[in-house]
This record gives structure tokens, C-alpha cells and sequence, in this order.
């Protein structure tokens, strides 16, 4: 029955939040009538919350609603005395059961054939309204909800005949201008929105008409008060009043709301001291008036003002006791109001409000949390007798009408004394119900809320504090499994932090929540560390908590932890015995590095203890318990499983530790061959403390990287006296080798050739002979990815088609055993794809037997060095094609001869042997005057040499016009010229790019000298031949630069034509000028039928320059002078 209880001070609903203006609806039956749903979606739940002007509430069309009482009827107040300040169901009231305004709707169209009848049934409904509403200033609206309306243009007829249907209405029902709408309903539901909104418009209108007549009837009544009589009475008017200007929803509303609440509050501030009678009604109205001050001023944005407001609040009411037998009120009601400015904090927060790190919700949310334990604490200070004098079920408290009424004093005016039997029974109920309040209800969702906040402002320790906090509150509401969830990790951060001191406390309640719930890991793990140096306990209670951890983990039940409550107790003693018989036990682990644990402990591999192969391990333990502990058996776990039987105790022999005494263990074992070059490294230690005949193994477990604080840890001290360094991994090294390596290769390789490089290996062992002998040849890895496409390595010289190493080459010989001073050789191929430099890495790897710890162990030795070998490309190698004139040209002429020139150029100072040099020639192509090889046995022996080949070929018969003619393939096969015998040639081909052809009408033969004499006749003959089946007409012009250097006899421009398969000779003669290297006249020669074929011809058949010579001695010395 929390309702009733006084201590109960939580914000009504309609306070709580910017209240609405109230509208009720009638005569909708949404439940049965698919279009009055329609209706009633369209103005309640078709908009979100926020966006929601109005607050609607169906009532049946019959309904009752509250009579006035005897509120605004007096007009003198001079022997009236209130008896409270505000009635419990006045906010309600206006909010949820009077509406402003009443809106009937009514299905009814204007030519509905029952017209008169359901005119006459729409009147009587109103006036059954209106009986309901009798004495209430409700305005009444009517809305005629219309299936069948006119067109959205309607003509004059059609609003003349409205007109008079409207008027009938509202004669009827008795309405006055705009109390009457209508709701189309015909078209779609955005349409009904669009015509409900425009209602909504006026319903508000009505509404604040409304609320206006309510505030100024009671700014009249605030005239007629007598002060200081009717104190109570002008903060009542004050609180309706600023209530009001909220619901009328103006503009100025809220700064008019504002100022009434904040006259209103101050009145309560003056008259607090000077009404003792009323403390608890007016500390519970300040709380109403602050919380509507603090929201108006954080919804108008005066963030400042509220924070102001608050504090001077918080400042003045915080020793305002209202009752001095009900203490635990006063802490209820700080609780709600820190709560409800939290609330407004951060809802101002999520709207976008950025509040500073020294002043957020989460302060406010913690200060509620606090004052909500001190009321728990009140409680079971003050309240456990009466809880024990009422019998069960409590009787009930009695119902008060006004806010803050006490019980006993129901009804009761200041003049009027109250009974004192009545208040102590009253007070002595009001405390059985407040001890039966689960105040970690209250206490743990502000605690969470505050959490969230300092989460969100990365406040981690104060997070940790809140969550100790929380799980104390789950720890008294018997919710120990929660309680442990939230101790743990807020055990995390004292034990990272070193606050030892804070750490035993949250240990303690760990201990009490992991006895009463039957957890024995955590139980044995918080005992574990609860002994230890680390927590500064007496050391008789460190006794005995180690007397139960020992217990416990032989099996035992421990004894009972001091503090726990009486009838937990019972319970846990029932699990634990439970648990002692079972035989389904899980193995018990204990994470020794996530705690400080009492047995200190460091392990690790010894620096420089690897001689001849060894491993040494050592683990240091050190007990700092109050009493001597006993365990099994030590394990070592290493990332590698194999070595693990290696470094373990005896499980036979017991390890003894006593309190502060250091317990040294040492391993030794040698390395696996195969593991060699892999790393060694202890994943984590085990230390078994349960006996033969457990069937649960139980042990401690350490990581060698712990997260916890090693501050107090005196191991660490010990081992640096010591000197002594442990390492947690350990690299596995071969033995060192004391075979001698040499490569033979040249300084040089060359591209695409067989490189060779020769591997001698020498035994230097003392009478040792080498077994499993593997030498691998690798290319060093680069950040070039194309070096290992184009690298290839042979074991031996590849056949034809053999594969070759690629893809991260890397070899891998396996050689025959090798005695001492004996030595071995072997030959491998590298062949280079590419120029770039190249780097290897040879690595040779034996097995020996060598001495180790008083035995013979087969160990594996290793040898390496690194080859670097640059690479260059032998030759350069290009084809080119060229006319007779050995002039570069672009296109062929068909069956007219050319120059096909392979030249090589040789690009290092090692001699090149070219040892043949071969064209495969395509049928397409005829040899002229093919002669053998030159190059064939030639040397390149310096860089820059340079050798050439020509071909003089000419095009097939068969060609076809402007086609591309492949002009086959050129292979070069060459050596070193010091190449080994064995070593084959290197075979280089090119491919020689595809040219056009042109296939001409007509061929032209030229009868040019190959030089002149000054002054003497030159003959130039041009013989064209038609080689088709048509007549041919032919044009040619002679052209001379303007510097003459020759004269000329002969036509001009002249045209002629050419019968099918004859020719036709034109002659000219020309006398040279003068000597030297001339130009000669530039000949046009025109294919009529297609000027641009014969350019190309001519550029082929007729030179450009003559050499011309002198006459006689002094010409030629006088040219050479002038030269």
C-alpha cells in the first residue's frame, strides 16, 4: 500500500510533465465503427507524442463528470480557514475529468432522408451532454461527421442549402456561431487529417477562452484574501493560476506561468518557519513549484537560471524536518527533488544542451541515490519496532484529501487540535509500511542512471564507486549472484589502482556474497587474495580465512562468515553440505595473475643458460600467508606441448611453503631438433593443491604477463638482489657450425642466361661426421614483388621443358654425409629474367652429435652466408626496314625490293660470342641474292660493339592492296665467349613488327645516274608500265626550287595514257650547275585514277639528292676551299 504511505513523495504524472489542454470526445464509437476509428486515429494516436497539441479522452455520451464544489462560490473571506493547500485530485481533475472543451460527434449528412428524425436524436444527445456538465464552464462543440459531402467547389445553391441545414443545428442544439464543424470523411485518411487540423485550430482557440475565464475568476477571489490569514490559500491561487496559463498554451503563457510559480514558491519561503503545522504541505508544494520554475527555464533556455533556482532550493529545505518521528521523509522528498532536476538535466542534454564536466545529470542522479540510502538508513533505524507491533497484513492508512495532510489531522483546521493517540498510531503505521519498502528499487535505477551519465563523461573511477555502491544495495536484497557481478569488476580497477585499502572492503562483501550463494571458486579466489600481503587485514582474521581456504580446498565446508544475515546463513550451510557430497564437481581453477594473490610468483627463462643446446627454467614462489600451505605438484605450460613433461614436480613429493620464505624450482632439458629457429615461450604455470584421493583437480594458475599491480610484491625485490633476470620467451638456436663455406661465381650475370654459382662446404668438426646434410638457396625477400617471378633456380642444368624454382625461389639439396676434413661441392643455376640486382641467402643445415648435459645429443647445426649478384643485359637487339637507298620507310611497295637490317649493340665489358644468327622468313616474302651469316663465330668483345646483318628481300606477286604483311622473326643464339662446355647457349628472339603493303596499277622503272659533272648533260629516263587490263591515264610535273641548281630540257607538265600491259618512256635531260651534294627537280608523277597511290611509289624509285663532281682539278680545290 506505497500509495498511501507519506514518505512516498514522487511528481504526479500531470506535474511532471508540460501539461495540454484537455478536450474530451463523445459519441464515437471507435471500438465497434470502422469510420469513428478513422475519426479518432485522425485526432489521437495518427501523430507522435511530441507533436501533439491537444490531450483527448473519450467519454460516453451519458457520462457524469465531477460537480463543482464549493471552489469559487464565496465572496468574503474573512472567517474562512483552509484546510490544505491543494487537493490531490485538482491537477487530475483538470487534466483527465473536466475537459475545456466537449466536442459531440454526430454521423449526419445534409440530405440524409431521415433529416428531421436525427435532427431531433442529435438534439437530444446534446442536452444529456449538457445535464452532464451541469455547474462546469465547458464549451460544447458539435461535429457532423459527413459520408456524402458536396464537391470540393460547391455553387451558390449548394451553400444556400448548407446554410439552412447548419442553421437547423444549431437552433436545435442550442450553439452559437463556431460551435458546429463538419468532418468530410470520403476522401483518404491524409485528407480527414488536413480537415481534423483545421478543427484542431479552433478547438485551441475555444480552449484558451476557456482556461482565460478560469484565471481571471481566481485573480478575483485573490482580491477578497486577508493577509497573513490566507497565506495557504494565495500559494493555492498561485499554483492554479500558473497551472492554467500552461493549459492555455499562448505565447506569453509561459513567462506569465513563471512569474505565478515563482510568487507562489516565495510565499512558501517566507511563511515556512511562521507555519510548523503545515511544513510537510508546503516543503511538498515548494517541490511542485521548483520543478515547474526549473522547467520553464530549461525549455526557454536559461540553463543557468535553473541551476540557480535549484541549489538556493536544495540550500534552504535541506534540514527542513517535517516530523521528528519520521526523519526518513525529509530524506524521500531530497531524493525526489534531485531526481526530478535530474530528470530535467537530461532531457535539456538530449535536446542538445552540452553541460559542463563539473556539473551534469549523473551528479544529480548520485545525489538522489544518496538521500534514497539515507532514507533506508532512517528506516531500519526508526522503524523496526513499529514493524514488529503491526500484525500482517498492515491495516490501511486513512485517505487524505490535500497533499502533505497528515493522517491524524484529516479535515482539521490550525484552530483544531488533533488527537496524540491518534498521531502515535498514525506515525507507527506510517513506519511498518516504510519498512516494508524494497528501497534497492529505488536506490539502484538512480544509481544506473547516474552511471550512464559519468560513462558518457568517461568518469571511470566514479563509475566504479557507484557500481560498489549498487552491489551493496543487491547485498541487502539477498541478490548475492548480482552483487558478486558488480564487485568484480569494480575489484578490477582498486586492485589496477593499488587501493588496498578499498579493495579489502569491496573483498569482504565478496567473500559474504560467495559463501551465502554457494560459489566456491569465488570464494577460494577472494580468500586467495584476502590473505595476502597486499590487503591490510588483521592478521588473526588473515588466520583465519586461511583456515576455511584450506578447508574448502580439501573438501571441506568453511565456517561462517561474521556480518552475514541469519537466514541466509541457513541456507548456505544447506548448499555447502550439498556440495561437499556431490561427486560431479567441475575442476577448480584458480587465475592467480588477475589477483594479488598470496603465493608470489615469477618464472622464466635464464639469460645465457643455453650453452651446448640447454634450457634452464626457473620459478620462484613465495608464500606471504599467515600459516604454512602445502601443494601437489608445479607444471610448467609451454606454447609448445611437447616440452611441458619437462618441467614438472614429482606428484609424489609435496611442495611446502613457508609464510615469507622463497621456493626456488629449476628445469633443465634440450631443445628438439625440429623445433629449431622456433620460439619457446611459457603460456602459463599451474599449482595443484588437491590431493590423490580428490576426484576434482584443484591448482593455481599464472600467466607470465600479469595485469596486477606489482607495488607490494616483495619477490621482485628478492629476485634483483639476486641479479637475477628471467626472460617469459627464448629464442631455439642451432649449434654453432664450424663448417667453412665458399661460393665460386662470376662478378656478373647476364639476362636470360645460366648463371652458375658453385657451393664448396669443408668439415671442420673434430672427429664428427655431418648427417642430414641440406643446403637451401634462397632469394632474400624485397618489397619488389616481380624479382621472384623473374628469378629461376636449377639444381642442375635443365632439359628442355624442365621446371624451374619460381614463386619465392628457394632450393633445397640434400647432400651425402660428410667425415671430418672432407669437404663436398655442389653446382647450382640461376637464370635472370630481369636486370634488377638480386640477393640470396645460403643457409646450411647438418646434424652432429654433440655433448650435452653428460650425454650424447643429436643437435642441429647451422651455417650461412649471403650472395649479392648484379645483373645486366648482354646486348641490345632491335630489326629495322629500310628502301635501297637505306632510307627508313613506313609502308612496302609490293614487288619491290627492301633492306630488312638487324643490328646488336653490346651492353657490357664481358665478351659476347654471337654463335649464329637466324631469320625465320615467311612465305609471303622472296630472298634476293641470300648469302650466309655474317655474324656467325663474331665476338663482342668491349661495351658499345656493334654488329649488323642485312636482308634484302621483296614481296610476293600475291600481296594484296593495303594489307599488313608479318615480316617474320629474327633469333639470336649467343654465349660468353669463356662459357663452360656443359653450359647451354642463350637463345634470344624478336619478333619484327607487321607493315602495310601497298599493291600499285602501275610500276615505275628510273634510269638515274648515281652522280654528275658540272656543266655536263645528265639523261633521266622514267618508264611506266601498266600492269592491268584498262587504260591508264598518267600526269607529270617537274618542279624546281628556287635556288637552281640545275638546267633542264624536257616537258614540263605533260599527260599521257597507257594501254593494258605496255609501258611508256619519258626523258629529260639536266646539266648540273654547280658540284656537290644537289636536289634534284622534284617529279610529280599522277595516277589519274587515284593521285594518292603514286606518292608512295615515287618516294621509293626517285632520289631526292645527286652528287654532282667538277670538271677538273681547280673546281674541286676551289670547292674545297669554299667548304
Amino acid at each position: 500500500n506505497q500509495n498511501k504511505m507519506a514518505a512516498n513523495f514522487k511528481f504526479p504524472e500531470a506535474i511532471a510533465h508540460t501539461p495540454r489542454p484537455f478536450v474530451g470526445l463523445t459519441g464515437l464509437d471507435s471500438k465497434h465503427n470502422a469510420i469513428h476509428r478513422t475519426v479518432w486515429d485522425a485526432f489521437e494516436t495518427s501523430r507522435k507524442e511530441h507533436k501533439k497539441r491537444i490531450n483527448y479522452k473519450e467519454f460516453p455520451g451519458d457520462h457524469i463528470y465531477p460537480r463543482p464544489g464549493r471552489e469559487f462560490p464565496r465572496m468574503n473571506y474573512d472567517s474562512y480557514v483552509p484546510v490544505g493547500i491543494l487537493k490531490k485530485n485538482w491537477v487530475e481533475k483538470h487534466t483527465q475529468e473536466v475537459p475545456a472543451v466537449l466536442v459531440v460527434f454526430y454521423d449526419l449528412d445534409w440530405n440524409d432522408a431521415d433529416w428531421d428524425a436525427k435532427k431531433q436524436e442529435l438534439g437530444s444527445r446534446v442536452e444529456v451532454v449538457k445535464s452532464g456538465l451541469q455547474g462546469r464552464l465547458t464549451f460544447l462543440v458539435v461535429v457532423l461527421i459527413q459520408s456524402n459531402p458536396y464537391t470540393p467547389v460547391p455553387n451558390a445553391k449548394e451553400m444556400h442549402y448548407a446554410r439552412e441545414k447548419a442553421s437547423e443545428v444549431n437552433k436545435i442544439c442550442n450553439l452559437v456561431e463556431g460551435q458546429l464543424f463538419l468532418l468530410p470523411i470520403s476522401g483518404r485518411f491524409e485528407s480527414i487529417i488536413r480537415h481534423v487540423t483545421q478543427i484542431e485550430e479552433h478547438l485551441l482557440i475555444i480552449t484558451q477562452k476557456y482556461y482565460e475565464i478560469h484565471i481571471r475568476r481566481i485573480k478575483g477571489h485573490e482580491d477578497l484574501l486577508v493577509m497573513p490569514k490566507h497565506q495557504l490559500l494565495m500559494i493555492r491561487y498561485h499554483f492554479k493560476t500558473a497551472f492554467f496559463c500552461e493549459l492555455r498554451q499562448r505565447k506569453d503563457d509561459p513567462a506569465k506561468a513563471l512569474e505565478d510559480y515563482k510568487k507562489g514558491y516565495q510565499l512558501i519561503v517566507e511563511n515556512f518557519n511562521s507555519l510548523p503545522e503545515h511544513h510537510l504541505e508546503l516543503k511538498l508544494l515548494a517541490g511542485f513549484f521548483n520543478y515547474k520554475i526549473c522547467r520553464i527555464l530549461f525549455k526557454t533556455g536559461k540553463v543557468g537560471d535553473a541551476y540557480d533556482h535549484f541549489t538556493k532550493h536544495m540550500e534552504f529545505f535541506k534540514n527542513a524536518f517535517s516530523h521528528k518521528a519520521l526523519p526518513y521523509e525529509h530524506a524521500s522528498w531530497m531524493s525526489k527533488q534531485n531526481n526530478g532536476f535530474a530528470d530535467l538535466f537530461s532531457e535539456a542534454v538530449t535536446a542538445g544542451l552540452r553541460a559542463p564536466y563539473r556539473n551534469h545529470p549523473g551528479l544529480y542522479y548520485q545525489k538522489a541515490a544518496y538521500y534514497a540510502t539515507e532514507r533506508q538508513r532512517l528506516c531500519h533505524q526508526h522503524c523496526f519496532k513499529a514493524a514488529q507491533h503491526f500484525p500482517k497484513p498492515l491495516k490501511e492508512l486513512p485517505e487524505t484529501d490535500y497533499y502533505g495532510e497528515r493522517p491524524w489531522r484529516k479535515g482539521l483546521t490550525d484552530e483544531q487540535p488533533s488527537s496524540p493517540e491518534a498521531e502515535l498510531e498514525d506515525v507507527a503505521l506510517m513506519q511498518a509500511y516504510e519498512f516494508e519498502v524494497e528501497h534497492i528499487w529505488q536506490i539502484n535505477p538512480l544509481l544506473s542512471a547516474a552511471i550512464e551519465h559519468f560513462k558518457k563523461y568517461r568518469a571511470h573511477r566514479m563509475v566504479v564507486h557507484l557500481k560498489v555502491k549498487m552491489a551493496e544495495q543487491y547485498y541487502h536484497a539477498k541478490e548475492y549472484h548480482k552483487c558478486l557481478i558488480y564487485l568484480r569488476g569494480a575489484a578490477v580497477t582498486y586492485r589496477q589502482e593499488s587501493w588496498w585499502q578499498i579493495l579489502a572492503h569491496v573483498l569482504q562483501l565478496m567473500i559474504r556474497c560467495a559463501y551465502l550463494s554457494g560459489k566456491v571458486e569465488d570464494y577460494v579466489t577472494v580468500a586467495s587474495e584476502m590473505i595476502g600481503k597486499c590487503i591490510p587485514l588483521h592478521e588473526d582474521e588473515k588466520t583465519r580465512i586461511q583456515a576455511n581456504l584450506i578447508k574448502t580446498l580439501r573438501n571441506g565446508v568453511p565456517e561462517q562468515e561474521p556480518g552475514c544475515n541469519y537466514d541466509a546463513l541457513k541456507t548456505a550451510e544447506e548448499w555447502w553440505s550439498d556440495l561437499q557430497e556431490s561427486q560431479e564437481q567441475r575442476p577448480l581453477t584458480i587465475h592467480a595473475s588477475d589477483i594479488a594473490c598470496f603465493v608470489e610468483f615469477k618464472a622464466g627463462f635464464v639469460v645465457n643458460h643455453m650453452t651446448n643446446g640447454s634450457i634452464s627454467v626457473c620459478v620462484y614462489l613465495k608464500s606471504t600467508a599467515p600459516m604454512e600451505m602445502t601443494f601437489s605438484c608445479l607444471a610448467l605450460h609451454f606454447n609448445n606441448k611437447e616440452y611441458n613433461k619437462f618441467a614438472c614436480t614429482p606428484e609424489g613429493e609435496a611442495i611446502e611453503l613457508i609464510p615469507n620464505e622463497v621456493k626456488h624450482f629449476e628445469f633443465n632439458f634440450l631443445p628438439m631438433s625440429q623445433h629449431t629457429w622456433s620460439t619457446l615461450e611459457i603460456a602459463h604455470v599451474d599449482l595443484f593443491c588437491h590431493s590423490e584421493e580428490d576426484h576434482v583437480k584443484k591448482f593455481y594458475r599464472w600467466s607470465v604477463f600479469s595485469s596486477v599491480s606489482r607495488s607490494c610484491s616483495s619477490l621482485e625485490n628478492y629476485l634483483k638482489e639476486k641479479e637475477v633476470t628471467l626472460k617469459p620467451k627464448v629464442q631455439l638456436h642451432p649449434q654453432p657450425a664450424k663448417m667453412e663455406l665458399f661460393l665460386e661465381h662470376s662478378e656478373m650475370a647476364l639476362k636470360d642466361e645460366l648463371f652458375p654459382v658453385t657451393i664448396k662446404l669443408i668439415n671442420q668438426e673434430e672427429e664428427n661426421p655431418l648427417s642430414d646434410l641440406e643446403v637451401i638457396f634462397s632469394l632474400a625477400a624485397t618489397d619488389n614483388q616481380s624479382l621472384s617471378s623473374t628469378t629461376e633456380l636449377y639444381e642442375s642444368l635443365p632439359e628442355t621443358d624442365s621446371p624451374a624454382v619460381q614463386d619465392s625461389p628457394s632450393l633445397k639439396i640434400k647432400l651425402d654425409s660428410i667425415k671430418s676434413q672432407q669437404s663436398v661441392e655442389k653446382r647450382i643455376f640461376i637464370r635472370f629474367k630481369s636486370v634488377l640486382e638480386r640477393k640470396f641467402f645460403i643457409r646450411v643445415l647438418y646434424k652432429m652429435q654433440a655433448p650435452s648435459l653428460d650425454v650424447l645429443q643429436t643437435c642441429t647445426c647451422m651455417k650461412e652466408t649471403v650472395l649479392t649478384v648484379p645483373v645486366a643485359q648482354a646486348f641490345t637487339f632491335n630489326v629495322s626496314v629500310k628502301n635501297k637507298r637505306m632510307e627508313k620507310i613506313d609502308d612496302l611497295i609490293a614487288e619491290e625490293p627492301f633492306l630488312l637490317i638487324a643490328t646488336l649493340v653490346s651492353n657490357t665489358s664481358i665478351p659476347i660470342k654471337i654463335i649464329s644468327l637466324e631469320y625465320d622468313k615467311p612465305e609471303t616474302l622472296d630472298d634476293i641474292g641470300a648469302i650466309p651469316s655474317s655474324l656467325t663465330g663474331l665476338v663482342l668483345s668491349n661495351e658499345g660493339d656493334v654488329a649488323q646483318e642485312c636482308y634484302c628481300l621483296r614481296t610476293c606477286s600475291s600481296s594484296t592492296f593495303n594489307t599488313s604483311l608479318t615480316l617474320g622473326r629474327m633469333t639470336v643464339i649467343w654465349s660468353r665467349e669463356d662459357q663452360l662446355a656443359n653450359i647451354p647457349p642463350v637463345s634470344v628472339s624478336e619478333t619484327i613488327s607487321t607493315m602495310p603493303v601497298q599493291n600499285l596499277p602501275f610500276t615505275i622503272e628510273t634510269g638515274i645516274p648515281t652522280e654528275g659533272f658540272v656543266d655536263t648533260i645528265m639523261r633521266l629516263s622514267f618508264t611506266l608500265h601498266n600492269k592491268t587490263e584498262l587504260v591508264q591515264d598518267f600526269e607529270i610535273k617537274m618542279i624546281q626550287d628556287d635556288d637552281v641548281h640545275f638546267a633542264a630540257a624536257g616537258n614540263q607538265m605533260h599527260q599521257f595514257r597507257i594501254l593494258p600491259d605496255t609501258s611508256y618512256t619519258m626523258h629529260y635531260n639536266l646539266v648540273p650547275l654547280k658540284p656537290g651534294h644537289m636536289t634534284l627537280p622534284t617529279f610529280h608523277i599522277t595516277y589519274c585514277r587515284d593521285p594518292r597511290a603514286s606518292n608512295a611509289l615515287i618516294r621509293h624509285k626517285i632520289p631526292s639528292h645527286v652528287n654532282i663532281r667538277p670538271t677538273n682539278t681547280q673546281q674541286a680545290k676551289l670547292l674545297i676551299d669554299v667548304n
